[in-house]
Protein backbone atom coordinates (compact mmCIF):
# COMPACT_ATOMS: atom_id res chain seq x y z
CA UNK A 1 0.00 0.00 0.00
CA UNK A 2 2.74 2.52 0.34
CA UNK A 3 4.36 1.92 -2.56
CA UNK A 4 0.87 3.05 -4.29
CA UNK A 5 0.98 6.14 -1.87
CA UNK A 6 4.48 7.02 -3.04
CA UNK A 7 3.22 6.46 -6.48
CA UNK A 8 0.25 8.55 -6.37
CA UNK A 9 2.68 11.51 -4.39
CA UNK A 10 5.02 11.42 -7.06
CA UNK A 11 2.67 11.74 -9.76
CA UNK A 12 1.01 14.69 -8.41
CA UNK A 13 4.51 16.49 -7.62
CA UNK A 14 4.65 15.67 -11.49
CA UNK A 15 1.69 17.31 -12.44
CA UNK A 16 2.34 20.22 -9.64
CA UNK A 17 5.91 20.58 -11.62
CA UNK A 18 4.18 21.07 -15.32
CA UNK A 19 1.69 23.35 -14.29
CA UNK A 20 2.41 27.05 -13.63
CA UNK A 21 2.04 28.76 -11.22
CA UNK A 22 -1.03 30.78 -12.18
CA UNK A 23 -2.91 27.86 -12.88
CA UNK A 24 -2.06 26.22 -9.62
CA UNK A 25 -3.61 29.71 -7.76
CA UNK A 26 -6.57 29.98 -10.26
CA UNK A 27 -8.17 26.53 -9.76
CA UNK A 28 -10.97 26.69 -8.05
CA UNK A 29 -11.03 26.21 -4.33
CA UNK A 30 -13.16 23.45 -3.07
CA UNK A 31 -16.63 24.30 -1.54
CA UNK A 32 -18.63 22.87 0.84
CA UNK A 33 -20.88 20.45 0.05
CA UNK A 34 -24.47 22.05 0.61
CA UNK A 35 -26.69 21.24 3.64
CA UNK A 36 -29.04 18.30 2.41
CA UNK A 37 -31.47 18.88 5.08
CA UNK A 38 -32.72 21.96 7.43
CA UNK A 39 -31.29 19.90 10.62
CA UNK A 40 -27.74 19.09 8.86
CA UNK A 41 -27.58 23.23 7.72
CA UNK A 42 -28.41 24.18 11.43
CA UNK A 43 -26.21 21.45 13.05
CA UNK A 44 -23.66 23.71 10.80
CA UNK A 45 -25.12 26.89 12.04
CA UNK A 46 -24.45 25.25 16.02
CA UNK A 47 -21.08 24.70 14.64
CA UNK A 48 -20.12 27.75 13.65
CA UNK A 49 -21.76 29.29 16.87
CA UNK A 50 -19.00 27.05 18.42
CA UNK A 51 -16.20 28.81 15.97
CA UNK A 52 -17.25 32.20 17.38
CA UNK A 53 -17.05 31.62 20.82
CA UNK A 54 -13.46 29.91 20.80
CA UNK A 55 -12.75 33.38 18.88
CA UNK A 56 -14.13 35.85 21.31
CA UNK A 57 -10.98 36.13 23.50
CA UNK A 58 -9.07 36.74 20.53
CA UNK A 59 -11.17 39.58 18.69
CA UNK A 60 -11.68 41.46 22.47
CA UNK A 61 -7.71 42.07 22.09
CA UNK A 62 -7.14 42.76 19.23
CA UNK A 63 -10.07 45.01 18.97
CA UNK A 64 -9.17 46.10 23.05
CA UNK A 65 -12.94 45.51 24.16
CA UNK A 66 -11.99 44.53 27.12
CA UNK A 67 -12.94 47.94 28.64
CA UNK A 68 -16.20 48.39 27.19
CA UNK A 69 -17.58 44.96 28.07
CA UNK A 70 -16.86 41.33 29.05
CA UNK A 71 -16.72 38.19 27.29
CA UNK A 72 -20.23 36.77 28.37
CA UNK A 73 -22.06 39.63 27.36
CA UNK A 74 -20.47 39.39 23.74
CA UNK A 75 -21.11 35.84 23.66
CA UNK A 76 -24.62 36.27 24.63
CA UNK A 77 -25.21 39.41 22.18
CA UNK A 78 -23.80 36.87 19.09
CA UNK A 79 -26.31 33.85 20.57
CA UNK A 80 -29.02 36.30 20.22
CA UNK A 81 -28.25 37.01 16.73
CA UNK A 82 -27.92 33.83 15.91
CA UNK A 83 -30.61 32.65 17.16
CA UNK A 84 -32.88 35.89 15.77
CA UNK A 85 -31.60 35.01 12.28
CA UNK A 86 -32.57 31.02 12.57
CA UNK A 87 -35.85 32.62 13.50
CA UNK A 88 -36.31 34.39 10.53
CA UNK A 89 -35.43 31.85 8.58
CA UNK A 90 -37.79 29.11 10.33
CA UNK A 91 -40.74 32.02 10.09
CA UNK A 92 -40.63 31.82 6.55
CA UNK A 93 -40.17 28.19 5.75
CA UNK A 94 -36.42 28.09 4.65
CA UNK A 95 -34.84 25.64 2.90
CA UNK A 96 -31.65 24.55 3.64
CA UNK A 97 -30.18 26.36 0.71
CA UNK A 98 -31.09 29.68 2.84
CA UNK A 99 -29.67 28.49 5.90
CA UNK A 100 -26.28 27.62 4.11
CA UNK A 101 -26.69 30.98 2.02
CA UNK A 102 -26.90 32.92 5.70
CA UNK A 103 -24.06 30.87 7.27
CA UNK A 104 -21.80 31.81 4.53
CA UNK A 105 -22.14 35.19 4.80
CA UNK A 106 -21.87 34.77 8.35
CA UNK A 107 -18.61 32.91 7.52
CA UNK A 108 -17.89 35.93 5.53
CA UNK A 109 -17.97 38.65 8.42
CA UNK A 110 -16.61 36.31 10.84
CA UNK A 111 -13.30 36.30 8.25
CA UNK A 112 -13.65 40.12 7.82
CA UNK A 113 -13.67 40.42 12.01
CA UNK A 114 -10.78 37.91 12.64
CA UNK A 115 -8.66 39.64 9.47
CA UNK A 116 -9.11 42.71 11.29
CA UNK A 117 -10.72 44.50 8.47
CA UNK A 118 -13.37 46.22 10.18
CA UNK A 119 -12.92 48.76 12.92
CA UNK A 120 -13.14 49.68 16.88
CA UNK A 121 -16.54 51.29 16.62
CA UNK A 122 -18.15 49.27 13.97
CA UNK A 123 -17.88 46.10 15.74
CA UNK A 124 -18.74 48.32 19.40
CA UNK A 125 -22.10 49.83 17.19
CA UNK A 126 -23.26 46.02 16.23
CA UNK A 127 -22.45 43.73 18.33
CA UNK A 128 -21.32 45.64 21.89
CA UNK A 129 -23.63 48.56 22.14
CA UNK A 130 -26.50 47.62 19.40
CA UNK A 131 -28.92 49.75 21.84
CA UNK A 132 -27.84 53.10 20.56
CA UNK A 133 -28.69 52.20 16.83
CA UNK A 134 -32.38 51.16 18.45
CA UNK A 135 -32.46 54.46 19.77
CA UNK A 136 -31.82 56.38 17.11
CA UNK A 137 -34.60 54.79 15.24
CA UNK A 138 -36.80 55.75 17.69
CA UNK A 139 -35.23 59.52 16.90
CA UNK A 140 -36.03 58.93 13.44
CA UNK A 141 -39.92 58.03 13.84
CA UNK A 142 -39.96 62.04 15.32
CA UNK A 143 -39.17 63.76 12.54
CA UNK A 144 -41.61 65.28 9.84
CA UNK A 145 -41.74 63.50 6.35
CA UNK A 146 -39.99 66.80 5.19
CA UNK A 147 -36.87 66.08 7.02
CA UNK A 148 -37.49 62.24 6.77
CA UNK A 149 -37.30 62.86 2.61
CA UNK A 150 -34.81 65.00 3.07
CA UNK A 151 -32.02 62.87 4.71
CA UNK A 152 -33.25 59.91 2.80
CA UNK A 153 -31.58 61.60 -0.15
CA UNK A 154 -34.82 62.34 -1.90
CA UNK A 155 -34.72 59.34 -3.44
CA UNK A 156 -39.10 57.62 -3.99
CA UNK A 157 -39.99 54.25 -5.15
CA UNK A 158 -42.71 54.32 -7.69
CA UNK A 159 -46.35 52.76 -6.71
Amino acid sequence: MTTSMTTTTTTRARAFATQSQSEVLSAKRPMQTPSATTVEAQKRARMFYRKLCRAIPQVMSAYQLREITSGGKLRARLGELVREGGRALEERAASAGAYDHALIRAEEEYVAIVSHHYQRHHLITKFVNSGCREARDERDEARSAFLKDFLSGGVRELL
